[in-house]
């Protein structure tokens, strides 16, 4: 499964580019997309959207792949998120 995170201080932003990019090829991307909804990250048009734009200039959101079997949750640090396995915690 791939997954949209942010490399940046600034967190989860998906900037110029990329949101006329997700526009062009859909009109309606943006009136149910939620950036703070975690889901969404799995986007396949978000996802296809952020690869181009990463191949051809810098980019501040990158994919990561995990396997598709395990429960995952985003933490961010200062901006900056990471993947990690859901887990129990007492």
């Amino acid at each position: 499964m791939k997954i949209a995170i942010s490399k940046n201080y600034r967190g989860f932003y998906l900037g110029y580019i990329i949101s006329e990019r997700l526009l062009e090829l859909d009109s309606n991307f943006f009136k149910w997309f939620n950036e703070d909804n975690n889901k969404h990250r799995t986007n396949k048009l978000l996802i296809k959207v952020i690869e181009e734009v990463e191949e051809n200039q810098s980019c501040d959101i990158v994919i990561r792949e995990i396997p598709n079997d395990i429960e995952w949750e985003i933490y961010e640090i200062e901006g900056i998120e990471t993947i990690h396995e859901k887990h129990r915690i007492w």
